[in-house]
């Protein structure tokens, strides 16, 4: 695909899940199974540590946004959806954000419906979707607090997941990708965190947003470093 198709399409789907609507009360099984056409689990073997599983989105064709801590120092990459590997062509890599995106060609996966984030009310419904304990597992929880971070918001909510989580959408209760998981502190209920939908898409008219893949980062995320140099959230 073309650069510039690329940019427009990502454009355009940012521009149709931005709408905002009031969430419904349940979050149906059709629901469930529309969100799953755009799940894909990420293989990462890490030297000494095996193989590590975390979850992606698929967020525009032939486009999958995960958490760069799932990848981070691994020798092989893979995204798995439908039963099949797919090669991963290029990434865009943000680690100080804890945010991967990765360029799939030929990734026959539908692209999930974005919703900015920071049209997220506190109380407001959502649902953890991702590979946890080996398939895909959803838990819902609400929104306890929206932290103002670097142009946008960190969501915090209490909707569980595990590790294996890692990368995948956090949904509003129609199905729509508000966020991308990231992080768990330890401490009272309310403490699993998403990054904002909008920093996948930070920098994406730079001619250079996709580069080779690589994953030894430079830096650390947000929220893995110093005590002194995380933010008070």
């Amino acid at each position: 695909m073309k650069p510039a198709l690329h940019r427009a399409l990502i454009a355009a789907l940012v521009a149709a899940g931005a709408a905002s609507a009031v969430p419904a009360l349940d979050f149906d099984p059709a629901t469930l199974i529309r969100a799953g056409r755009s799940l894909v689990r990420v293989e990462a073997r890490v030297p000494g540590r095996g193989l590590g599983i975390g979850t992606g989105v698929v967020i525009a064709p032939f486009t999958v946004a995960t958490a760069c801590h799932v990848v981070r120092d691994a020798r092989e990459l893979a995204v798995v959806h439908g039963g099949r590997r797919w090669r991963i062509a290029a990434q865009h890599a943000d680690a100080g954000r804890d945010l991967c995106i990765f360029l799939v060609p030929g990734l026959a996966a539908q692209a999930a419906t974005l919703r900015d984030t920071r049209e997220l009310a506190i109380g407001e419904p959502v649902t953890a979707l991702g590979y946890s304990g080996g398939g895909p597992q959803h838990t819902r929880g609400e929104v306890v607090r929206l932290h103002r971070y670097d142009g946008s918001v960190v969501v915090q909510c209490t909707a569980a997941f595990t590790s294996g989580a890692s990368g995948g959408p956090l949904m509003d209760a129609q199905g729509r990708v508000v966020g991308f998981l990231s992080f768990r502190l330890p401490g009272p209920d309310g403490q699993f965190y998403a990054l904002p939908v909008d920093w996948a898409f930070a920098g994406v008219h730079d001619a250079d947003y996709f580069r080779p893949v690589q994953t030894a980062f430079g830096s650390a995320a947000f929220w893995a470093r110093e005590p002194e140099a995380t933010p008070f959230f």
